[in-house]
């Protein structure tokens, strides 16, 4: 007889073994196939984003890096800049450069320090301030020569201490311990010390320790630069420079003819400028 088979269920009945346990269907075929493009794309896209993302924020967090290091590095270049401005204008000052001696100096209101030899042929006059930079760079550039004129007896310098720079400290201070020095016979010495630490500020105690340097080594020397003995005749010199319409520091004259681009002689111009004035 031709064989039966049972009905067919359709799609819905599940693959048996011979024992007549259910089979597990085979998904492969359904994960094999390919995704839609569109969710690829937004797939890499998100990717690509986060990357960037990742990107900006490394670079965020470098230019902080070094943002803070160049602050940092500005910070210690002021700090250092400031302890050096610090040093340079509190430090010691340093003794001076051999100087010839011309014995002590009347103080008297109005008139001149003078610095060389009473009879000499030329005289040139100074109006200076201790604390003012184009002095500083005259006497460095010339003040040798100056000197030597000075201790060869040709020039004498009548000398003016100004305060136009600094007149509430500096200034008056290093004018009034001027003068204190060449009261004391060492005025050269101190002038030339003034000048050639250019740049302290010039409280008491450094104005004492030139002086010592300068030989200047008793008590009253300290006692006159303390006490600002000589105030009253700084404010003779403003008024006798104010007077003369002197405006500017340095100002030079030659046996009372003012020298016009005097602040920027040379050493062979001053000798000549001294020459024909003799």
């Amino acid at each position: 007889m031709p064989s039966t088979r049972p009905p067919s269920s359709g799609g819905n009945s599940s693959r048996k073994n011979r024992a007549g346990k259910n089979l597990p269907r085979n998904n492969t075929a359904r994960k094999n196939q390919p995704r839609p493009a569109g969710a690829t794309s937004s797939a890499r896209s998100t990717q690509q984003q986060a990357r960037l993302a990742e990107q900006q924020a490394d670079r965020r967090r470098q230019r902080l890096i070094l943002a803070a290091v160049v602050v940092g590095l500005v910070l210690v270049v002021a700090v250092a800049g400031i302890g050096y401005q610090a040093w340079r204008t509190n430090r010691s000052p340093e003794a001076p450069s051999a100087q010839p001696t011309f014995g002590p100096t009347t103080i008297s209101p109005g008139k001149p320090i003078v610095l060389g030899e009473e009879d000499a042929a030329v005289t040139l006059t100074l109006y200076e301030d201790f604390r003012c930079p184009h002095c500083a760079d005259f006497t460095e550039n010339v003040g040798e020569t100056l000197t030597g004129l000075q201790r060869d007896g040709t020039v004498k310098v009548e000398l003016y201490p100004m305060s136009f720079v600094d007149p509430e400290h500096g200034s008056r201070s290093a004018a009034n311990a001027m003068a204190c020095a060449a009261e004391g016979g060492r005025g050269q010495q101190f002038y030339a010390g003034l000048f050639e630490n250019y740049g302290l500020q010039w409280s008491d105690q450094q104005l004492i320790e030139l002086g010592t340097a300068s030989g200047l080594t008793t008590p009253e020397f300290g006692d006159c630069v303390r006490s600002m003995q000589h105030r009253s005749w700084i404010d003779s010199i403003t008024r006798v420079a104010a007077e003369r319409k002197v405006d500017q520091t340095p100002t030079v004259l030659i046996n009372g003819t003012i020298q016009p681009k005097a602040a920027e002689w040379t050493p062979d111009q001053v000798r000549q400028a001294v020459a024909a004035a003799r």
